[in-house]
C-alpha cells in the first residue's frame, strides 16, 4: 500500500482560529494508509461526523525536552498542554537510528485511548552543518515558516531552502520521521508537522487518531524514516535511505470518567442533548456528546458547530489536536472534542445548556 495524503482543509471544521494558528495548519498534513512512497502533504476538510472538535495542536515540546513545541504552540495559538502530558512525552526512552548521513533520535512518544504521539529530532551524525525540510516545503520560502531560521541562518527569509542551501554552501536533507500505527486502533487519519530547534535541528512531529475500541494496553507501531538529500539548485533527489522498524507502546490508562445529565431542554440551536460523557487522561480531558437533530432538519453536518465550554460559557484549554462529529446515524449525531484539563469539571456549558 501507498503512503498517501489525501487534500484537506480545515477553516470549516474548526471554530475561528487566529490566522498564524490557520497559516500553519494549512502546512500541516493528513496521511492514510500507505506504502513507501512519499507525497506531498496538505490538509483537507475533516469529516464534520461524530464528535465535535476544539482543538489544535497541542503535542508541545517544552523549553528544554520539548525542543520548543510547548513555547511554539503557545505563543502562536494559545494552546496547552497539561503538566502531565509533559512529564510523560519528556520521560520516553530516547532510541536513535542511523538513516543515511543523519541521526534520527525518538524524543518524545505517547498514546492514550484516542490519539498517539511522537517526535523525532533529525540531525548529521557527524556533527556537520546542513539543512533540513519536510517534503511539503522544499522550495517554499524559509519565511512561510516564521523568520527564526532564516534569523540563525543569516539569510533573507524570501530564500527557498534550496538557494539558502547554495548560498550557505550546505547540504539540503528531505526528512520524513513516522509513528505508524499497525493495528485495527488505526482510525486512519494522522497529522504531520516540523519545527527547527535554536541549533537547526530538525523536530519532526506525528500524530494518529486511534480507534478507541480497538486500543489494548499496549499499540503496536512501525518507525519509517526517511531521508533524501535534495540537489539544492533543481530539488532532485540525489540519493534516498529508509529505516523501519516495528516495536509496542504501552498506552495511557483512562484516570476518571463521568456522565453529564442535561436539563429537559434543548439547546439553542434546537438539538436535544441526550448525554456528555468526559474522560480523563493524562493527556486531558475528551469530552464525547450524544445529540439528536430537531425534527425536520436535513442532515447538515456543517450545522453542527458547538463546542463544550466551561459552566460560564468561556471556552476551555485548548488540548491535543482531536476532534470527530459522526452524522452517519442522523438524526443522532455523536461529537467529541479534547481540551487540556488536568481534572473533570463539575458542570460544563454545550451550546448554551449546563450540564452537571
Amino acid at each position: 500500500m501507498k503512503r498517501e495524503q489525501t487534500e484537506w482543509n480545515l477553516r470549516d471544521a474548526f471554530p475561528q482560529e487566529p490566522q498564524a494558528c490557520h497559516e500553519a495548519l494549512m502546512r500541516a498534513a493528513y496521511s492514510v494508509k500507505e506504502e513507501k512512497k512519499l507525497r506531498r502533504m496538505t490538509w483537507r476538510t475533516i469529516l464534520v461526523t461524530v464528535l465535535i472538535l476544539l482543538a489544535t495542536i497541542s503535542v508541545a515540546l517544552a523549553v528544554s525536552q520539548w525542543l520548543g513545541w510547548t513555547d511554539y504552540l503557545s505563543k502562536q495559538y494559545g494552546i496547552h498542554i497539561t503538566e502531565s502530558m509533559q512529564k510523560r512525552m519528556d520521560a520516553t526512552e530516547q532510541r536513535s537510528f542511523q538513516v543515511g548521513p543523519l541521526t534520527l533520535t525518538l524524543r518524545q512518544c505517547l498514546a492514550d485511548g484516542r490519539i498517539a504521539i511522537s517526535n523525532f529530532e533529525a540531525s548529521t551524525t557527524d556533527g556537520s552543518a546542513a539543512l533540513y525540510i519536510g517534503e511539503m516545503w522544499a522550495f517554499d520560502p524559509i519565511g512561510s515558516m516564521g523568520d527564526a531560521e532564516a534569523d540563525r541562518l543569516g539569510v533573507d527569509p524570501s530564500l527557498s531552502w534550496g538557494e539558502a542551501a547554495e548560498k550557505l554552501g550546505l547540504p539540503l536533507y528531505n526528512v520524513r520521521a513516522l509513528m505508524e500505527i499497525t493495528s485495527s486502533g488505526n482510525a486512519g487519519t494522522s497529522m504531520e508537522d516540523i519545527l527547527w530547534d535554536h541549533e537547526g535541528k530538525l523536530n519532526y512531529l506525528n500524530l494518529t487518531y486511534l480507534e478507541n475500541t480497538q486500543v489494548k494496553d499496549t499499540l503496536p507501531v512501525r518507525y519509517f524514516l526517511s531521508v533524501s538529500s535534495l540537489d539544492p539548485a533543481t530539488g532532485e533527489t540525489l540519493d534516498h535511505w529508509t529505516v523501519e522498524e516495528e516495536a509496542e507502546i504501552s498506552v495511557l490508562d483512562k484516570l476518571e470518567e463521568k456522565s453529564y445529565v442535561p436539563p429537559e431542554s434543548t439547546s439553542e440551536h434546537g438539538f436535544q442533548i441526550e448525554e456528555v460523557k468526559a474522560e480523563l487522561f493524562e493527556t486531558g480531558v475528551y469530552f464525547i456528546a450524544k445529540l439528536t437533530a430537531p425534527d425536520g432538519m436535513e442532515k447538515n453536518d456543517e450545522a453542527v458547530s458547538m463546542t463544550v465550554k466551561d459552566e460560564n460559557g468561556e471556552e476551555l484549554p485548548q488540548g491535543v489536536l482531536y476532534s470527530d462529529l459522526n452524522v452517519k446515524q442522523w438524526p443522532v449525531i455523536y461529537m467529541a472534542q479534547m481540551a487540556s484539563l488536568e481534572a473533570l469539571p463539575e458542570r460544563i456549558m454545550l451550546d448554551g445548556v449546563v450540564l452537571e
